[in-house]
C-alpha cells in the first residue's frame, strides 16, 4: 500500500439545484506500472495538475497508438470540412508531424509540446528517422512562430530543451489564446520529472482553469468544534464542512450537503481499471489517496481526510505500515471517523435514491400451474445468452428466444453452446416493427447497452444523447420495449422487462434513462453470490427485484471455490473484473496485494487467474467460452462485458411463478 495521485476531482464553487450535478471531465489516473519497492515519504509527492486547453493549431504530444508520444498539431475546422465531422468534447484532431495523417485523440492523451523534457525521446530520435522527421519539423513550426532564425536542427533540439528560451513557448502558442489564458498557463507549475509519460500521472484541469474551491480549511474549523463538543458531526458535511446537512453520509457517521450529496453518488461506485476507487469514500474527492491493502475492500481514503479525522501524522503511519486494513475493514475507537455498522446497505440505498418516484403498475396475478407455458424471450446486447444460461439454471422452459448481438466472438458462443433455442437476429438497430410483429408476441425483453459512452471511467465519452457513440443505443431498446409492450397488450399477455447498466454513470445520464422507462434503479453487486465485485443499476417491472440478495450453499462466495486442483487462493473475494488483462494480470505493489493476478498461489508462486476459473466466477459452466479457438484475450474481453449469472438468477427467480418449469 502506498499513497498514489489519483483523479484529482474539484467541487464547483457554484452549483446549482437540478444541475445533474456534473463537473468537468477529468481523468487523472494513477499509474499502471507501480514501483516494486515502497516508496518513501519523500517520492510520494503531489505533482501539480496539468491539462492543456485545446485550441486549434496548438503544438502538442499526442499518445499516437503503437508509437507513444508523438508531436502534433491540433487541426482547424477548415481542415476537417467535408465528410469528417468536428469531434465531439474531450477530443480533437491531431495532424501528426511527418506523415501528415488525421487521428482523433482525447484531450487527456495530449500535452503542450513546450513540455519538451518529459516527452521527448533522445535514442528514439537517434534511432528512427520518421520521428527524428517528425520532430524537427515540429520544431521548425515552433520557430516559425516564434521569429526564430535556427542554424541546424541539433540547435532546435537544444532550443526546445530551453523550454524555447528566450523567445519563450508563449510565442509558439496560436493566436486564438487570450492574454489572460496566457497567463494562467504561466501560473501553472510544470513537472520536472524524468519518468516516461506513460508512468507518469495523467492531467487535470487546474484551480485557473475551472472554478474551484478549497474546503479544506472550513473542514478544519467545524472538525475542530467537534473535538470540543461545540457541534455535533451528524450536523457537518463530510466533504466540505458545510453546516446545511440534507442527508446523511451512508458509510461513516456524520452528513452531506446538497453538492455533495450529488457528487458522492456519482463516484462513490467509480472505479478505475484495477478495481480500486477513483475517489476518497469519505469526501468523494481526494488528490493524494491511500489505497486499502484486503483484496476484497476497494476503497480510498485521502491524505486530508485521515489527517482532519484520524489526527495529524495519519497519513505518514500508513503510509509506513504495511498490509494496511483501511477504517471500513477495521473499526476505529476514539477518533472522528466512525463507520456505520449498515453502511453497505445505507449505501446501496444511498445509490438508488431517485429525486423522481414513479408509480409501480401493479405487477400480474400468478397463474395456476396447469396454465402456464414456457416463457418467449428477446434479449438485445445478448452478448454470451447470459439470460438464456439463468433461465436454463433455474429450470424455467424457454420457448423461443431471440438474441440480438454483432458481436462475431459472443455469437459464436451462444450458437455453438445454445444451437437450437437461440436465435441470433443481427444488428438492434435494424429490428423493426414489422419483425418484432412476426417473432412475438414475447413475455420477457432484457438488454444491457453498451456503457462506454455512459460511464465516468471513460474521459471521451459522448453521452447519452449524441448518435456518434454508443449511449444513445438505450433508445433503441426503449422504442424494442414499447413496441413489444402494446404487442403484448394485444395478444393480453404480461410482459416483464430487465434494462441494465453501470453504477458510474453521471446523474444527468441516469435521471434520462428512469424518465423513459419510469422506473428508478436498484443497484446490486455480485459480491454478494458470488467472490468478485460487479456493482451495476437495474431497472425493471419484474417481481421481488428489491429483495435484498441472500447467499446459499449453492453460491460459490470465495475464490477458492472457483480454482483448480493445486491452486491457492490468497483472499476470498475479486475487485471487478473488466474486458482488460490489466483487471487479472498486474505485479506487486508496495508489499501488499494489490491485483487480481497476485490472490493464486501455485507451487509457491503467484499466477493469473485461469479463463476456466473467471467462467466459474461469472456463474457459466466450465469452458463456456472455449470455442472457435478463441485466444485468451477474446474470452476475457467477452466475458467482461457480461451479467453475472448468479445476480440474474436472483432478479429471474420469481418468474417460476408465472412459466412453466422442468
Amino acid at each position: 500500500m502506498w499513497s498514489m495521485d489519483k483523479r484529482a476531482r474539484r467541487k464547483p464553487k457554484y452549483f446549482e439545484a437540478g444541475s445533474g450535478g456534473k463537473r468537468p471531465h477529468e481523468n487523472e489516473k494513477d499509474s499502471k506500472q507501480q514501483n516494486k519497492t515502497k516508496p518513501s515519504p519523500e517520492d510520494v509527492k503531489f505533482v501539480p495538475p496539468r491539462r492543456i486547453i485545446p485550441r486549434e493549431d496548438l503544438l502538442v504530444w499526442g499518445k499516437c497508438r503503437g508509437f507513444g508520444w508523438w508531436p502534433g498539431r491540433i487541426a482547424n475546422t477548415g481542415e476537417l470540412s467535408g465528410p469528417i465531422d468536428p469531434p465531439d468534447d474531450p477530443t480533437r484532431w491531431i495532424k501528426w508531424f511527418g506523415d501528415e495523417k488525421f487521428t482523433e485523440t482525447k484531450v487527456d492523451d495530449m500535452a503542450y509540446l513546450h513540455d519538451f523534457n518529459a516527452y521527448f525521446k533522445e535514442k528514439s530520435y537517434n534511432r528512427n528517422r520518421s520521428y527524428n522527421l517528425a520532430v524537427d519539423l515540429a520544431i521548425k513550426e515552433a520557430a516559425y512562430r516564434s521569429g526564430k532564425t535556427l542554424k541546424s536542427n541539433a540547435s532546435g533540439i537544444t532550443w526546445a530543451k530551453e523550454k524555447f528560451y528566450p523567445e519563450g513557448y508563449l510565442s509558439i502558442l496560436p493566436k486564438g489564446y487570450t492574454d489572460d489564458q496566457k497567463r494562467n498557463m504561466k501560473g501553472v507549475k510544470q513537472s520536472e520529472s524524468n519518468s516516461s509519460p506513460e508512468k507518469k500521472v495523467k492531467t487535470t484541469i487546474s484551480k485557473v482553469e475551472i472554478n474551484c474551491q478549497d474546503f479544506t480549511k472550513q473542514r478544519s474549523e467545524v472538525l475542530i468544534k467537534v473535538m470540543e463538543g461545540l457541534l455535533n458531526i451528524e450536523n457537518i458535511c463530510l466533504g466540505c464542512g458545510n453546516l446545511e446537512v440534507t442527508t446523511q453520509h451512508p458509510m461513516f457517521v456524520g452528513g452531506l450537503c446538497q453538492m455533495c450529496e450529488v457528487d458522492y453518488r456519482e463516484s462513490c461506485f467509480l472505479l478505475d481499471d484495477s478495481g480500486y476507487s477513483c475517489y476518497c469514500c469519505v469526501c468523494g474527492g481526494g488528490k493524494r489517496i491511500f489505497l486499502c491493502d484486503n483484496q476484497s475492500c476497494c476503497r480510498s481514503f485521502c491524505f486530508i481526510c485521515l489527517e482532519l479525522m484520524m489526527g495529524e501524522g495519519t497519513a505518514k503511519i500508513v503510509l509506513h505500515q504495511s498490509p494496511w486494513s483501511c477504517y471500513l475493514c477495521v473499526t476505529s475507537e476514539g477518533r472522528l471517523l466512525q463507520r456505520r455498522d449498515n453502511w453497505h446497505e445505507r449505501l446501496s440505498k444511498f445509490v438508488s435514491v431517485g429525486e423522481v418516484e414513479y408509480e409501480i403498475v401493479s405487477l400480474p396475478k400468478s397463474p395456476p400451474t396447469w396454465e402456464r407455458k414456457p416463457i418467449r424471450v428477446l434479449s438485445l446486447f445478448d452478448g454470451i445468452a447470459t439470460g438464456f444460461v439463468s433461465l436454463k439454471q433455474l429450470g424455467i422452459k424457454v420457448e423461443v428466444y431471440f438474441a440480438s448481438e454483432i458481436d462475431h466472438e459472443a455469437i459464436c458462443v451462444s450458437e455453438i453452446r445454445h444451437p437450437r433455442i437461440v436465435k441470433h437476429v443481427g444488428d438492434v438497430c435494424e429490428i423493426t416493427d414489422k419483425m418484432l410483429s412476426d417473432w412475438g408476441p414475447f413475455d420477457l425483453v432484457i438488454g444491457g447497452s453498451p456503457c462506454n459512452d455512459l460511464s465516468i471511467v471513460n474521459p471521451a465519452r459522448k453521452g447519452i444523447w449524441s448518435d456518434k457513440g454508443s449511449g444513445h443505443l438505450f433508445f433503441e431498446y426503449l422504442r424494442i420495449l414499447n413496441t413489444c409492450k402494446v404487442l403484448a397488450a394485444k395478444e393480453g399477455r404480461s410482459l416483464f422487462w430487465l434494462f441494465e447498466n453501470v453504477v458510474c454513470m453521471d446523474q444527468s445520464s441516469r435521471q434520462t434513462i428512469s424518465h423513459y422507462l419510469q422506473r428508478n434503479p436498484i443497484v446490486l453487486d455480485a459480491k454478494n453470490v458470488s467472490p468478485a465485485h460487479r456493482p451495476r443499476c437495474f431497472w425493471g417491472n419484474l417481481p421481488g427485484m428489491r429483495r435484498p440478495m441472500v447467499p446459499t450453499k449453492a453460491h460459490k462466495l470465495t475464490l477458492a471455490e472457483c480454482l483448480e486442483p493445486g491452486r491457492r487462493a490468497t483472499t476470498d473475494k475479486l475487485r471487478t473484473i473488466t474486458t482488460k488483462l490489466q483487471s487479472v494480470r498486474g505485479g506487486h505493489g508496495g508489499g501488499g496485494l494489490t491485483s487480481n493476478s497476485l490472490v493464486i498461489q501455485q507451487r509457491d508462486q503467484h499466477d493469473c487467474l485461469w479463463i476456466t476459473e473467471i467462467e466459474r466466477v461469472f456463474g457459466f459452466p466450465d469452458h463456456y467460452t472455449d470455442v472457435c479457438n478463441l485466444p485468451r484475450t477474446g474470452r476475457l474481453r467477452i466475458l467482461g462485458k457480461s451479467w453475472s449469472v448468479p445476480v440474474i438468477k436472483h432478479i429471474f427467480a420469481p418468474l417460476k411463478d408465472y412459466f412453466s418449469s422442468v
